[in-house]
């Protein structure tokens, strides 16, 4: 029996409720019943990003099965809803996120299935939540703004077990009923058809008792409707739930609808067969005929990208995207520098045209098959090797196709153009015919595997509108942002578009030669294609925007339609043909007339190509560095980094990715700030400074990060410091005292709050005991997401709270303030503090490294790295612990064993080891580090990388440029090694002595904190090398120690062509130095 629902508050008293707003976030709770009935009202604010929660204290036992379900309704703009569960410790988590709802302005009540509730955070790690002791309901910033939502009668629903035994299905249909039992036998080979006179028929399902569902897969005999109708009944009597399918191609039809429940289905013909066998007698020719109904539970399709992967498994491989058949896919990103819109572009050469949506898609047609990504090799590369060019060639015998797509244009004027080349690669012999096949179809470059930020997989096509030369398509319904123009030159022989509905275009047209429903060739009248319910205005500004007039219009209910542009092409020996294709960068927009396919002929394209190009050398090529053949691969991998740094930025914002993290966290920034001070771009680290600077917070706070929706409240530790280090380096880098003073009361409200928050643990309880360890640093916080499960009192934080203290301390002092007294105390006395505790926590733990988090004793090396630089903490913590520690990393290194998984952050310790003298070492690292860029010859890393290249996992963005920046940093401590404090540099303490050879290492125009600098480094016969230092720079306090690989201590040294002592390390006084070293 059925048990009541259990109400937990109808609210009519709100008081158990408490409003929890992140900072900069207003949220205010009552009671209102304005609509006749009470409700929890929750009227908000958000200045930016952040969450309003509403938190509500209980004991609640939870049944076996259940169902919690409420009302809701709202007056605001699109944001998420978050409902969680907390257990008894208040540390574990549960819930279920409704992403960027519009919320209703009526009532409707919302439900959530026990199966639907995950564990979100907390060290437990997982399980299931037998009590409940809170319940929030949370509103985050998805649009953000201001508005109100209410929340009404809170109930907790006991439900029956989960009945997983087998159905016991039975059916019925409108004629032909004795052999309806076929479309529920499991057997497609039998078949239920309706009598041939059966006007309106249908074949019905009594599933035996009520079930939770989420499609359908039907299997078609020989007639077809052209139209029919899915029904779901729970009492078999209210047909309400309805789905209409138009078009229909016939075999195997799977139907996608989530979250239903029903206990009766029917499929009813809305219309005349569609297809039907060839025969001169129709007499005995059912009107609809059904070999099967299969039912597909939650599990099956729990998503639209399973949906999909299972049709894609029922297909050739090749036919769908990799990522779609569950392979790990990788790519890489395409756009202009400073531009807010980036798009990804696979390695087999699909393109998608917006974030999150469709792709276009190149397949070659050969002697009548159908070639795709699986029946040939790839290749990749950079165009010169590292400008953010990429070119895929796809070999296919004796034909490869190569597919480079490029931006260009201005930030308000930018667009992708894609280059397509068909080479016949025979040089002597027969010509080649066949044909290039382009297809739009919706799926998105960024695969499956990745779910933060932006869910990658599928992509929205609802409406798609065009002709042999370009098409119009629309995205999601929902987005309501109009569309994009795509348009191709030299015009197509043929296009032909799909709804979801009459088939995929590749799987269903192009390999099967089938025709498809709306189609045309060149030189068929075009004029009639938009007389079909599209409208007079949206004819005109179609036929302004293609130019040739637009002949081919669908509408997609289930917004998957597809299409395809057709080249056949003649190629004699050697011969290449070229095609191109061209849309805007950014997402749909309203003004849908913008582009002409005129000027995207094969010369005009080349020549923006080459314009692009000459751009981007430009602008990473601003320090001149050559090495010797075995370190292009170095060299190549360094500019890459820079130019995807670059491209990853939105407007100022400098952000580590464009899908997964396409947000601006100020750790990531002002690291990167700092790979881009010392590689020429010190323009793009100020914009980036001045952007975020506005986002602090009145008490001095940093935000963590910043995006669209302004700043995040979530209080992680590291921020403050980090960017007072940012601020003072770009000082250090300009000498610009102006911006050193327009931002000096930021930095001073950011130590002080640094300075507040360490005096929460300068306490009694933390002078004795365990409690220790924890004496005078910051308190705890998930610090650099390392310690999501429950905030720790975390080195990282720590020691960017030191550099912030001492670059705060040092502004001070250079702009003539007087707190840099008050500071430079701090520092000293936090200095002593963070030594003590890392001492503590030592002992406390029994470990003889320094620990990431002063609670766990935590071996994290990597998150140590910036220990070393850029916060220069050897003496706060002994130089012999830093040593020990990376020792125990070196050996983890060697002996990774069967690893699973790891994250390119490691590059960092290359620079660490570079700084404790390690040269061998540093490079025995970046051999393995560089066999993980995939595909290689794209020159970049995943933020996470798997033992498994093809199993699919989130492996963050690609390319992933805070890892980027990492290695930027790394390679450039190579050459010049700057002490943190400013007191010494060390020249070539990471080169090795390969590189020596030949040429040697030549390098102008290294910008430095002592300004720019020339490096020539190069052997001078046996055993002799010599160093040349000279440009702009001045000389160290300490100067400049030579630190080049030698095979032993000196035994002679000339500077300038003078004899000096032969003390190894030697260092340089003054500049220019020509030193001769023999040994």
């Amino acid at each position: 029996m059925a048990q009541s629902p259990l109400v937990i508050d109808d609210f009519t008293d709100v008081s158990d409720w408490s409003a929890h707003p992140a900072d900069g976030v207003e949220l205010s709770l009552s009671s209102d019943a304005s609509d006749g009935d009470p409700a929890m009202r929750l009227d908000f604010h958000f200045e930016g990003g952040g969450y309003a929660i509403a938190r509500h204290e209980l004991a609640l036992p939870l049944p076996e099965n259940y169902a919690f379900q409420f009302r809701v309704r709202g007056e605001c703009p699109s944001n998420h809803l978050e409902f969680k569960l907390v257990d008894q410790s208040g540390e574990n988590v549960w819930w279920y996120v409704w992403r960027d709802v519009d919320f209703p302005r009526q009532e409707t009540v919302f439900r959530l299935k026990k199966r639907k509730i995950s564990f979100a955070w907390g060290p437990r790690g997982g399980g299931e939540l037998d009590e409940v002791h809170a319940i929030e309901f949370a509103i985050t910033a998805g649009s953000g703004g201001t508005g109100t939502v209410w929340i009404d009668d809170l109930e907790l629903v006991p439900l029956p077990p989960a009945d997983t035994g087998p159905l016991e299905v039975t059916a019925k249909a409108s004629s032909n009923d004795a052999a309806s039992a076929a479309v529920a036998d499991g057997d497609a080979q039998t078949r239920w058809g309706s009598d041939p006179d059966d006007p309106t028929p249908w074949v019905e399902l009594d599933l035996g008792r009520l079930y939770e569902l989420n499609g359908f897969v039907l299997t078609w005999g020989d007639v077809v409707p052209s139209s029919y109708e899915v029904s779901l009944s729970e009492t078999g009597d209210d047909w309400t739930d309805r789905l209409v399918v138009e078009g229909s191609n016939g075999g195997r039809d799977p139907l996608f609808l989530p979250d239903r429940e029903a206990r009766f289905v029917r499929v009813s013909s809305l219309g005349s067969a569609a297809s039907a066998p060839t025969t001169t007698d129709r007499s005995n020719t059912p009107s609809m005929e059904l070999a099967e109904i299969e039912v597909v539970p939650p599990e099956r399709f729990p998503d639209r990208e399973a949906f999909f992967h299972e049709i894609a498994t029922n297909a050739r491989r090749g036919l769908y995207p990799r990522g779609i058949y569950g392979e790990q896919a990788y790519w890489t990103v395409v756009g202009l520098d400073h531009d807010d819109h980036e798009v990804l572009v696979g390695e087999e050469g699909a393109v998608e045209l917006w974030a999150g949506g469709p792709s276009l898609e190149p397949f070659l047609e050969i002697d009548g098959s159908l070639l795709t990504w699986a029946d040939g090799e790839i290749e990749t590369w950079l165009e010169d090797g590292y400008l953010p060019i990429p070119t895929i060639r796809r070999i296919h015998g004796g034909v490869a196709l190569e597919i480079t797509p490029f931006a260009t244009g201005t930030q308000d004027n930018a667009e992708i153009r894609v280059r397509y080349r068909v080479t016949n690669r025979s040089a002597t012999g027969d010509s080649t015919e066949g044909k290039l096949h382009l297809a739009l179809r919706p799926f998105q470059v960024n695969p499956p595997s990745q779910s933060l930020n932006l869910k990658g997989g599928t992509a929205r096509v609802s409406s798609l509108h065009g002709g042999v030369d370009g098409a119009l398509l629309g995205g999601s319904r929902a987005d309501r942002a109009g569309m994009v123009s795509l348009t191709f030159s030299p015009p197509a022989e043929r296009t032909r578009t799909a709804t979801f509905a009459e088939g995929d275009i590749v799987a269903d047209y192009l390999e099967l030669n089938r025709s498809g429903t709306s189609e045309r060739s060149r030189g068929q009248d075009l004029g009639r294609g938009l007389d079909r319910g599209l409208g007079r205005g949206l004819d005109r500004g179609l036929g302004r925007g293609l130019g040739r007039g637009l002949d081919v219009s669908v509408r997609d209910p289930f917004e998957a339609a597809s299409a395809a542009w057709t080249y056949p092409f003649r190629l004699a020996p050697g011969e290449t043909r070229e095609f191109f294709a061209r849309f805007p960068l950014g997402t749909p927009s309203s003004n849908i007339a913008t582009l002409s396919p005129v000027s995207i002929d094969s010369a005009r394209t080349n020549r923006r190509l080459a314009e692009e190009i000459a751009h981007w050398h430009e602008l990473l090529d601003r320090v001149e560095i050559d090495l010797p053949a075995s370190g292009a691969r170095y060299l190549e991998t360094m500019r890459a980094q820079l130019g995807f740094i670059l491209v990853n930025r939105s407007g100022p914002a400098i952000q580590p990715g464009v899908r997964s993290y396409a947000r601006s966290w100020i750790r990531d920034g002002a690291l990167t700030g700092a790979a881009l001070l010392r590689s020429g771009h010190a323009d793009a680290a100020r914009e980036f400074l001045e952007w975020f600077a506005p986002h602090q917070y009145e008490n001095g706070k940093i935000p963590c990060v910043v995006d669209h929706r302004g700043a995040d409240p979530v209080p992680e530790h590291d921020s403050s410091g980090e960017f007072i280090f940012l601020v003072a380096e770009i000082y250090r880098f300009s000498g610009d005292e102006a911006l050193a003073e327009e931002m000096w009361p930021r930095v001073l409200a950011a130590a002080r709050y640094l300075d507040a928050l360490r005096h929460e643990r300068i306490a009694p309880e933390y002078e004795t005991g365990d409690q220790r360890a924890f004496y005078g640093i910051l308190p705890p916080s998930i610090s650099h997401e390392g310690y999501s499960a429950k905030p720790m009192h975390s080195y990282w934080d720590d020691f960017f709270a030191l550099k912030g203290f001492k670059d705060a301390t040092f502004l001070a002092h250079e702009l003539g303030r007087p707190e840099a007294v008050e500071l430079e105390a701090i520092t000293n006395e936090f200095s002593r503090d963070l030594g003590a505790s890392v001492e503590a926590s030592q002992e406390i733990h029994g470990i003889d490294y320094v620990p990431g988090c002063a609670d766990l004793g935590d071996f994290d090396p990597t998150s140590t790295t910036i220990a070393l630089d850029p916060v220069g903490a050897i003496g706060v913590v002994p130089r012999g612990d830093f040593e020990t520690t990376f020792r125990r990393y070196l050996d983890f290194f060697r002996n990774r064993g069967d690893w699973e998984a790891y994250t390119p952050y490691e590059i960092r310790n290359v620079g660490a080891f570079v700084r404790l003298g390690w040269r061998s070492e540093s490079h025995e690292l970046m051999d393995f580090f560089f066999e993980d860029q995939r595909p290689a010859g794209w020159r970049s890393w995943a933020e996470v990388v798997s033992s498994h290249p093809r199993e699919p996992r989130f492996i963050g963005d690609i390319p992933h440029t805070w890892v980027g920046s990492d290695y930027v940093r790394s390679f450039l401590d190579m050459f010049v090694d700057v002490d943190p404090d400013g007191q010494w540099a060390t020249i070539g303490a990471g080169v090795p002595a390969a590189w020596l050879e030949g040429d040697g290492v030549r390098i102008r125009k290294l910008p430095t904190r002592f300004g720019v600098l020339d490096l020539e480094i190069r052997s001078s016969g046996e055993n002799s090398a010599i160093v040349q230092l000279d440009g702009e720079a001045r000389t160290p306090p300490e100067g400049w120690r030579l630190d080049v690989p030698v095979g032993s201590n000196p035994a002679t040294i000339r500077v300038n062509g003078k004899d000096v002592a032969s003390a190894w390390p030697f260092v340089v006084r003054e500049l220019p130095a020509r030193v001769e070293i023999r040994w």
